[in-house]
């Protein structure tokens, strides 16, 4: 690590679908694509600096809309009706157009059907970029999901948001980037991670291809973030295991090069609260270039706010801001003090 950052983005996680694939990993493979199309100039995509970005789950599926997959994270146990219902808010579907609505067995007050929209329609996906246009925001961490890299069925979702996406921050003048999320791994599994990854440059050409001008760079290099790293949840995979991750998007010679943002828990820097209490952690963040702390859940009041940021967030800059001083070369640091 030679020129940490902090950067704050809240995300949600998500479990792996667990069923049959209708699909064979060489048919998914074979789905996976360079980008070809159009690219809009917008958002200066070199540069994480300035930036509004927010986490893209994708993670929405529903009967008939392609992807096989059913009802997927709107209720339980593959059932989406009164008394299996997950979700906290109904998504407004307004604007959306009727071939992107996918009626469910709730009724509004009116009797009227009640309507929800698919991660996998392409139509809305692109909707949603040109909402981000329209918005003020500059881009999207697409999450990816690591336990749903394994089952064909469920890779060919991942694959198919992310092309989505792709071509809605090409289309609209937005930057995108790959979050790795490793929530549900289980220890011994990073491998088939930076397999993904491999497969992602081969197939798709993420992050190094000149005619995908949206994808989001920092420092020269193509941003990938990992998240879920040094939370005391009782997560199997290994700090270890981490470092080894980092170094390989980092340093491997084909498909490293990368600048790495860690998505940690609040408590990283003092390894309390949500945090492992593992001094290694540090050296694992220190492998990095960015660090974003989660922080759903840990403020509700603009009081609040505030005192997490002159608790946390200042301290958190002054670390990072130290950190990145000590590892200049003596003259540049005595020009910076």
């Amino acid at each position: 690590m030679r020129n940490i950052a902090l950067a704050c983005l809240p995300l949600l996680c998500v479990a792996a679908v667990a069923q049959d694939d209708p699909l064979t990993m060489a048919e998914v493979a074979a789905r996976m694509q360079p980008y070809a199309g159009v690219s809009v100039p917008g958002v200066d995509p070199r540069t994480l600096i300035g930036k509004v970005m927010c986490g893209y789950q994708g993670w929405f599926t529903a009967p008939e809309d392609g992807s096989q997959r059913g009802w997927t994270h709107y209720g339980r146990r593959g059932r989406f009706e009164p008394g299996y219902c997950s979700i906290d808010l109904w998504p407004d579907v307004s604007e959306l157009d009727d071939d992107e609505k996918f009626a469910t067995a709730f009724r509004h007050a009116d009797g009227a059907v009640a309507s929800v929209f698919s991660s996998f329609c392409r139509k809305t996906m692109l909707r949603h970029f040109r909402w981000m246009k329209e918005y003020g925001i500059d881009g999207a961490f697409v999450q990816r999901f690591a336990v749903e890299t394994y089952h064909s069925l469920n890779l060919n979702h991942c694959n198919t948001v992310l092309a989505h996406c792709r071509e809605g921050a090409n289309l609209q003048g937005r930057a995108y980037a790959v979050m790795y999320d490793l929530s549900g791994l289980r220890a011994g599994q990073m491998s088939h991670v930076m397999d993904d990854w491999k497969s992602l440059v081969d197939r798709m050409r993420i992050g190094r291809d000149d005619q995908d001008s949206a994808y989001l760079r920092h420092g020269g290099k193509p941003v990938i973030a990992v998240w879920g790293v040094g939370f005391n949840d009782g997560r199997s995979y290994t700090l270890a295991e981490c470092e080894a991750f980092i170094r390989f998007l980092k340093h491997d010679r084909r498909y490293g090069g990368c600048t790495v943002m860690l998505g940690v828990p609040t408590g990283w820097r003092t390894l309390d609260r949500d945090s492992l209490a593992d001094s290694r952690l540090h050296e694992v963040i220190l492998q990095a270039d960015i660090v974003s702390p989660w922080t759903i859940g840990r403020y509700a009041s603009l009081p609040s706010i505030a005192r997490h940021a002159e608790e946390r967030w200042k301290r958190d800059l002054q670390w990072c801001r130290s950190v990145k001083n000590a590892s200049l070369p003596p003259s540049r640091r005595a020009r910076r003090e």
